[in-house]
């Protein structure tokens, strides 16, 4: 940041000198694309470690990750509660008195974004994200398995690659100190992406090394096994 932007840094107080602090630590000295992709997937692999050092210690090992799952899921669903009550207002203003929030419009395009990528690395933990299964279910259990890991292992190499362009993106964006919704700089708002895609690359890692993953989000199961009686159905 040159120019005008310690100007407009210091005029905005404490937060704007915390952001630019952030800032600067993630985004100076720029970092090859190399650099980016090496260090996420080095911080990948530790946190697949440690999550399999702390569910050794059980139960406390469980239940802290089934704290984070229900603080995950939580975040997410007051952001849909929030995204919902604002798209409602917006619309009894413009209905009723004919006016309407400026900053609401944007506000709701990001938090999508937001939504969409926190969602989505929810769904790749708990192995929900959108699978398209033409032959897997009639390999053998051993050889699925194998199957299971190295479609893991690609889709989390493929977020890792998409992750080192959206963190150029965002330097890109920091670098030119864009100001968008109630002037808050874009990289902010749009942290997300890298951020997303990060949890991503973790979590397909995690599966690829040790399917089946555990499920530790509170989150209602697709489908709950029921008890069969004699005759393989479901018990009253």
């Amino acid at each position: 940041m040159d120019g005008a932007a310690p100007e407009l840094v210091a005029a905005i107080g404490p937060e704007g000198r915390l952001l630019a602090a952030l800032g600067a630590f993630l985004f100076a000295p720029p970092r090859s694309p190399a650099a980016v992709l090496l260090a996420l997937v080095l911080a990948a692999g530790l946190l697949v470690l440690l999550r399999r050092v702390i569910l050794r210690s059980r139960p406390a090992g469980e239940r802290l990750f089934r704290l984070a799952g229900r603080l995950e899921m939580g975040a997410l669903a007051l952001l849909l509660l929030a995204m919902i009550v604002l798209s409602a207002l917006q619309i009894l203003l413009r209905n009723l008195f004919g006016i309407g929030l400026l900053w609401v419009d944007p506000l709701l395009r990001y938090a999508t974004l937001w939504i969409g990528f926190l969602g989505a690395a929810v769904a790749a933990a708990e192995g929900r994200h959108i699978q398209i299964d033409v032959f897997t279910h009639v390999l053998p259990p051993g050889v699925k398995r194998i199957a299971g890991r190295l479609v893991n292992l690609a889709a989390a190499t493929t977020t890792a690659i998409l992750f080192t362009a959206a963190y150029r993106h965002l330097a890109t964006e920091y670098e030119y100190d864009t100001r968008v919704l109630l002037e808050l700089p874009s990289w902010l708002l749009l942290a997300v992406i890298p951020l997303g895609l990060a949890l991503l690359t973790y979590r397909f890692l995690d599966r690829a090394i040790t399917l089946p993953a555990p499920a530790l989000s509170p989150a209602v199961p697709l489908a709950t096994p029921a008890a069969a009686d004699g005759n393989g159905s479901p018990a009253p």
